[in-house]
């Protein structure tokens, strides 16, 4: 493993940035980068990371086989 493992701002063919308008979320009043983890089976989970509180928040978990 390499030594990004855990950091939430890992770029990878699963791991990424959300971009445009979904790229940035309020939280509590504060904008906040929206990332996407793409899980198996056509599953995401959408969180923000918040510096300055030292979280990751705003979860969403979306299932595209939920969606057919």
């Amino acid at each position: 493993m390499g030594g990004d493992h855990g950091n939430p701002r890992h770029v990878d063919c699963r791991q990424h940035r959300l971009k445009g308008v979904l790229g940035l979320v309020k939280v509590g009043g504060t904008a906040l980068e929206q990332w996407q983890y793409e899980a198996t089976s056509g599953g995401r989970l959408w969180y923000a990371i918040d510096d300055e509180q030292r979280t990751l928040s705003d979860f969403l978990l979306l299932s595209v086989a939920a969606l057919r």
